[in-house]
């Protein structure tokens, strides 16, 4: 992907527990598939550890497959989350 925000993958404004799931099997289909990830985080008003957990996982699952990860325009929910679970380092050079 080269950083044109039409492919994005928009995050909806609320990733709880409730949208883990499906957010996990949407992002390891991509992986699966080989597909570089580009995801869009501006929307995004609330914000869960599992999935930031699962955001996380999928970086470091692109990035051992030589899959480009980007995450562009991250919400305040979003940096604020990264930066208490301490993970505002890893989430640094994907765009966040």
């Amino acid at each position: 992907m080269d950083g044109n925000t039409d492919l994005a993958f928009a995050l909806p404004a609320t990733l709880d527990l409730l949208c883990a799931e499906s957010l996990c099997r949407e992002l390891r289909t991509k992986i699966l598939s080989g597909e570089s990830i580009l995801l869009d985080g501006r929307t995004v008003d609330r914000v869960s550890t599992p999935c930031v957990q699962i955001l996380a996982a999928t970086l470091k699952s692109a990035q051992s497959r030589g899959l480009s990860f980007r995450l562009e325009a991250p919400s305040m929910a979003l940096t604020e989350s990264f930066a208490d679970l301490g993970l505002s380092e890893l989430f640094a050079d994907s765009g966040a």
